[in-house]
């Protein structure tokens, strides 16, 4: 059964002087981003997973996806024309977003346990995992505990292990402040837009005028989804990731796994991709030059990539 997902967006409440905004977002983000400390809250392990296309009851391919935070699953909607008889697409929602209440954090380690069991009840001939950002260590814990079928491992702009967050924090402080410089204080939504162009293409895009007529345009589409940071939203999509180190199970002896990335990327620069690819043992990294860390926005081919990579 088709389960029909929206995308979650967050009011704009402009205030306070230019500056002060730029400070309280910036500084704000950092804070979030390094949160490491968020009440848990039980749930039954499958209610944030939901069929998007197929009949995963019936299907020997499952494909599952993992959205970022701040992401709604409808990222993936590019892929669901891969469903046919044979194959179904579920997601895995994270919390505050796409229907779920906000009742707690998402912690990488259950969230992959959860997604591996129901894989596992159903029992399919070949699984594809796919996640985005924070998404990719969540499907590098679920490889770990999904028995029987073969596995297969798509990361896009792939977070990495602790402390890549805490660094991150620091360089998304000084791109929030420059996107307030360019927004001219026009509030915090014009703000958060113009960081998000730095998000499709990278720092060094804006002195490149096709590429920065590019991304306002696609900012300018987007922006009815755009869901702005609040502290409960970043500290349940991130925190978990603030302690998140990798798996000493190699992931290699459970999947094979490929990982696609900006060249630009500042939310995971590309350097310390290639060790973490290293690490994880991974087939290869498909690398987009100019492209930053919304990969699937800025270069939507990647979902054809991945098809292609998955033999589907």
């Amino acid at each position: 059964m088709m389960v029909p997902v929206g995308v979650t967006a967050l009011p704009l409440k402009p205030y306070g002087h230019p500056s002060a905004r730029a400070a309280l977002l910036a500084v704000g983000w950092c804070l979030c981003l390094m949160s490491c400390t968020v009440p848990a809250t039980d749930r039954p392990l499958t209610e944030p997973i939901v069929v998007r296309a197929g009949d995963p009851a019936t299907a020997d391919r499952l494909v599952v996806v993992v959205p970022g935070a701040l992401t709604s699953v409808g990222m993936f909607d590019p892929i669901l024309g891969w469903a046919d008889r044979d194959t179904a697409v579920v997601a895995y929602r994270l919390p505050g977003m796409d229907g779920l209440p906000l009742d707690g954090p998402v912690e990488i380690a259950e969230a992959g346990r959860g997604i591996a069991a129901f894989v596992n009840e159903l029992g399919p001939k070949s699984a594809y995992l796919i996640g985005f950002s924070v998404g990719g260590p969540v499907v590098i814990e679920a490889a770990k505990s999904i028995r029987g079928p073969s596995v297969r491992l798509a990361l896009i702009s792939s977070a990495r292990p602790a402390p890549a967050l805490q660094l991150s924090a620091a360089g998304a402080a000084f791109d929030i402040a420059s996107a307030a410089i360019r927004a001219k204080g026009l509030g915090k939504g014009a703000v958060w837009k113009e960081y998000y162009r730095t998000l499709l293409f990278g720092r060094g895009h804006f002195r490149l005028a096709p590429q920065a007529g590019k991304s306002t345009r696609i900012a300018e589409e987007n922006a009815g989804r755009i869901v702005l940071p609040t502290v409960g939203l970043t500290r349940a999509h991130g925190a978990s990731l603030a302690r998140w180190t990798l798996p000493r199970h190699s992931v290699a002896a459970v999947a094979g796994t490929t990982m696609f990335h900006g060249a630009e990327d500042t939310v995971f620069p590309l350097r310390g991709i290639r060790r973490f690819a290293t690490r994880v043992q991974a087939n290869r990294v498909l690398v987009y030059p100019g492209i930053g860390h919304l990969l699937f926005l800025a270069a939507p081919q990647v979902f054809q990539d991945i098809k292609r990579e998955f033999g589907l």
